[in-house]
């Protein structure tokens, strides 16, 4: 079973920033509209995201050194964005033709698939994570009401749609090699609830297993789990049922064996092991850049980073891009150097295990666009402090 214990008060969190090098930046440009948001970097460095089209509209795009491509030319009238990719070149996301639901989409070397209309489904689809096995997770309504928290594959067989017990809606979020995947249930116009499916050892999956609940000690928290990595740590938000919400991260304890993986089949300490073991998780709120408000936490890698964005309600440069490394909150917008195309970064929304970050932020010459940061490492004195050196790249799953 799932469980989760030992809230850290987020006064004692809340960790001054770290200084960084300077990294490498590349600008991924745009499909026309001058704007662009990069989402999702595989391991081979390839990106995904959307850009605005010289019609006003979005498309998903593709981008692999340096060259950009619209994943939908054939449909000007519609719009589309790429969420994730794997490292096998399946890319997932969305589109709307405005006269029906939102779909979830695959693009591939195979083309492109229409998953919703491939699960028969009436009601909104989205697709969000791709692992290199093909499992996806999004989130899917067979008949138009909300749509569920749910994982399928690339021919839009669907295992898994359901929330926990009284809840309207929800969705999952990323999935990672093993087939854990988080995300957030939630009730109509309430407080959403961190979530966990993890497969049963028997073909299935087992979840929606809740993480509010243990959390913290407030009746009514808030929290959404956005993204985990093979050793099981999950990332996300929470505000502990009051306040701002901050980026927050749920490290996995396991009971017995392993931690050979969260619900690795035949792992006696996974969910739904043979060997009956179970897994509970730590809870940390770990605050968010210094001098913002909150923070979100949108990615986290093999070695443990952490990327996302802080964010202030008012002020100038209201969201700032930051990366989390050893305990410490990195500003990506330390990176720049005088002669980079960028003057202010906004989010980081996704990091391979190399260290590539994605996100978007202000060019130079004042239009928003996805960036890609190959290779970012703190400054050295913090490297050593932090344990970096020498830490190679583990085998990654790819949103």
């Amino acid at each position: 079973m799932f469980a989760s214990h030992r809230l850290a008060p987020i006064a004692l969190l809340t960790l001054l920033s770290g200084t960084v090098l300077a990294s490498d930046i590349q600008r991924v440009g745009h499909l026309g509209g001058l704007e662009s948001r990069a989402t999702d970097v595989n391991n081979a460095g390839q990106v995904v995201g959307q850009s605005l089209l010289g019609n006003g509209l979005y498309h998903a795009f593709f981008w692999d050194n340096g060259t950009l491509t619209d994943l939908d030319p054939l449909r000007p009238g519609v719009e589309s964005i790429a969420h994730g990719l794997n490292d096998v070149g399946d890319i997932v996301g969305q589109a709307d033709d405005f006269a029906s639901p939102r779909t979830a989409m695959l693009w591939n070397g195979s083309g492109t698939t229409d998953l919703g209309a491939a699960m028969g489904a009436t009601g909104a689809t989205f697709a969000y994570s791709i692992n290199n096995s093909g499992l996806i997770a999004g989130q899917v309504a067979l008949t138009p009401s909300f749509s569920l928290p749910s994982l399928f594959d690339t021919s839009g067989n669907l295992f898994f749609n359901q929330t926990q017990r009284n809840y309207d809606g929800g969705a999952l979020l990323d999935v990672n090699e093993q087939g854990v995947s988080v995300g957030y249930d939630f009730i109509f116009l309430a407080p959403g609830d961190a979530i966990v499916v993890a497969p049963d050892g028997s073909g299935g999956f087992v979840g929606p297993l809740g993480l509010k609940e243990q959390d913290v000690p407030q009746k009514y928290p808030y929290s959404q789990a956005h993204a985990l990595n093979e050793m099981g740590t999950i990332v996300g938000v929470s505000n502990n049922g009051f306040g701002t919400e901050q980026v927050a991260r749920w490290n996995p304890v396991f009971d017995t064996g392993g931690p050979r993986g969260l619900g690795e089949p035949g792992d006696p300490g996974g969910p739904g092991g043979p060997g009956g073991g179970s897994v509970s998780f730590e809870f940390e709120v770990l605050g968010t850049l210094d001098g913002y408000e909150g923070g979100v936490a949108a990615d986290i890698n093999e070695t443990g980073m952490i990327v996302g964005w802080a964010f202030n309600f008012e002020g100038p440069n209201p969201q700032r891009a930051f990366a989390y490394v050893g305990d410490r909150f990195f500003d990506l917008n330390d990176t720049l150097q005088p002669g980079d195309d960028f003057q202010y970064l906004i989010r980081a929304t996704g990091v391979n295990d190399n260290g590539d970050i994605v996100g978007f932020g202000i060019t130079t010459d004042g239009n928003v666009e996805g960036f890609l940061i190959s290779g970012f490492v703190p400054a050295p004195g913090a490297a050593a402090l932090f344990g970096l050196a020498g830490i190679g790249a583990m085998r990654r799953r790819r949103r």
